[in-house]
């Protein structure tokens, strides 16, 4: 337990989400827990033996210096004055450019050894350029976005949590920011800038109470590795909507907040889809509370349900005809989509779904390596990859591009993505989310919001109900969008199964809907895609590090 090997040694290794990026003392030494909320360091030896004998050791060492974090957070009641808030500022500003320090270190060890490095440091991300500019309305909203890191190194440096929201008292976190920011940008440019020791603290760490819905999630989905893309999807919307909207800890979430967001779910979105997403998060609460991640509380969720879900019909409808011409008449430029939504992911997603009847998250996690083509057929092999997993096993499929794609030159687009190098096959887009976040206001606009319940997703009902029109035998269409029939959908995986699905699905029509072919990118304009969507998941991953209290 707690040892993993790496190459021919072991180390050591224990998840610590709370405390990542930060110091933890053990009676051997301070160690330094990682971004991604694990303690590594190598046992020094390949005797698995030995290694499972000094594991038990340092994991005692990692108990005994938790419960004295939890002993002095307890202890902690006075309130917060000058001091503490610099001794806290002074410990945000030695462990981020520590925690860079490191992660160059091993970024620079790992290229040296012809190994790929598991992250960038943060000097990488140019994190100067995305701050608000210096003044009073830039320094008031860069201090709101320090509001989750402000509380975890208070409670680091003093043990002490603000009891309040965050206000003009802490504006010099904003002053102690910047000046990480501008040191990580010298360090960017070659300039030696040492990391300032770290401050002595009343602690380091803080309890269970203090876990943050962030860590809530990450608790669970370390526990479950089996949930699909979809269903992580699904618990990570539902556990940060809940948490932006009560605006505190789990561990004081009260009945009355947990009714009222229900209550703003059923006015925002259908009956079903709140009741989702009110399950959702229920789940995720729960395990936490069972596993004793929150102290000793009642559940704030138990009787809380919507109405009539149960049995409501799908929230989602298909699109009609006359809504399809208005979504694809005069598409957008490029230039009139967000960075967010993949911009030419956000071109092609929309007309692969309405003709391979496939879902959001199948689309949005495509390789290249899985466009493939045939003798003389393109397909799109749907499959489990590093992006995503499919909701189910019978997922898995070979659909091939209907005429009208060919038409509309994804091929050529294909092309380019290949030649640039790319692996993905929208380097643009980072989320789904994000193309969703996008497209549901862009149709809205278009057809209207009286009645919309309408999404992405619509596009799969569209499909189904264009298949059936032809008609296309259940198997076929079944087969297409992944919904096989047992003993029959699987036969058209086979190379002649796929010339049979492109025959018929070429039957598929949308009368008098005007489909305009999406431009196609140079290699140039895909690396600079691919390198932009890069530093947006840099940046974002340093906007969430060091959170130990939620929004």
């Amino acid at each position: 337990m707690y040892v993993i090997p790496r190459g021919q040694i072991f180390w050591f290794s224990r998840n610590l989400k709370h405390l990542a990026g930060q110091f933890i003392q053990l009676a051997s030494g301070t160690q330094l827990v990682g971004r991604n909320g694990y303690l590594r360091f190598s046992l020094g030896t390949g005797n698995r033996r030995e290694a499972e004998r000094l594991g038990r050791r340092y994991a005692v060492e990692v108990d005994d210096a938790l419960e004295h974090l939890n002993r002095t957070q307890k202890a902690s009641g006075q309130p917060i004055t000058s001091e503490d808030i610099q001794l806290a500022t002074d410990t945000m500003q030695s462990s981020l450019l520590a925690a860079d320090e490191s992660v160059y270190k091993a970024a620079l060890e790992a290229v040296l050894s012809g190994k790929e490095a598991e992250r960038a440091p943060d000097r990488e991300a140019r994190l100067a350029d995305e701050l608000p500019p210096p003044g009073v309305k830039g320094d008031a909203e860069l201090l709101l976005q320090l509001r989750a890191l402000i509380p975890a190194f208070m409670l680091q440096a003093t043990g002490k949590l603000p009891a309040g929201p965050v206000d003009a008292r802490y504006i010099p976190f904003v002053a102690a920011f910047r000046q990480v920011a501008e040191s990580l940008s010298k360090r960017a440019e070659g300039k030696s800038i040492p990391t300032p020791p770290a401050p002595k603290s009343v602690m380091g760490g803080s309890d269970t109470s203090s876990c943050t819905w962030d860590e809530l999630l990450e608790y669970y989905l370390d526990h479950h590795k089996d949930l699909s893309a979809s269903t992580v999807a699904l618990y990570g919307r539902a556990i940060r909507d809940l948490g932006s909207f009560a605006e505190c800890l789990p561990s004081v979430l009260t009945r009355t907040q947990a009714v009222a967001w229900r209550d703003l779910l059923v006015k925002k979105v259908q009956a079903k889809t709140a009741l989702t997403r009110l399950n959702a998060a229920h789940t995720l609460y729960l395990y936490g509370l069972r596993n004793e991640k929150m102290g000793d509380r009642r559940d704030p969720f138990d009787g809380v349900s919507v109405a009539g879900a149960k049995t409501a019909k799908s929230s989602r409808k298909e699109f009609t005809v006359d809504v399809l011409r208005e979504i694809f008449r005069d598409p957008p430029t490029l230039n009139d989509i967000p960075a967010s939504a993949g911009k030419h992911a956000a071109l092609w997603i929309p007309l692969l779904a309405l003709f391979t009847g496939a879902r959001r998250e199948e689309l949005a996690g495509l390789l290249i390596e899985e466009v493939g083509e045939v003798e003389g057929i393109f397909f799109l092999h749907f499959r489990d990859n590093k992006l995503r997993k499919l909701k189910k096993d019978t997922c898995e499929r070979m659909t091939p591009l209907h005429a009208e794609l060919m038409r509309l030159g994804f091929p050529e687009y294909v092309a380019a993505v290949r030649a640039s190098g790319a692996e993905h096959l929208f380097p643009g887009l980072v989320r789904s989310d994000g193309l969703a976040d996008w497209f549901i206001p862009h149709v809205k606009k278009r057809i209207g919001e009286n009645g919309f319940m309408q999404d992405i997703h619509s596009f799969r009902h569209t499909f189904k109900t264009a298949a059936r029109n032809v008609p296309l035998l259940t198997e076929i269409h079944d087969a297409i969008t992944g919904h096989k029939t047992p003993g029959v959908g699987g036969s058209y995986g086979s190379i002649a199964g796929v010339k049979t699905l492109k025959r018929e699905l070429d039957k598929v029509c949308y009368l008098n809907v005007v489909l305009t072919p999406p431009p196609i990118p140079t290699v140039d304009d895909i690396k600079a895609l691919a390198v932009d969507a890069e530093r947006r998941r840099i940046a974002g991953r340093n906007r969430r590090r060091g959170k130990v209290a939620a929004k």
